[in-house]
């Protein structure tokens, strides 16, 4: 697994990491709606 990737989408925090590819093409898994930086990171 690669690195963990935290970013603000206008007031709530989104995680995004890259999972196994798929039929060659990337697959991202994401999830959003934390407040804080430090809880999408836990």
């Amino acid at each position: 697994m690669g690195k963990i990737n935290v970013r603000k989408r206008g007031k709530v925090y989104e995680y995004f990491f890259e999972g196994a590819k798929v039929k060659n093409k990337r697959t991202r898994i994401s999830k959003s709606g934390f407040r804080t930086q430090s809880e999408a990171y836990q």
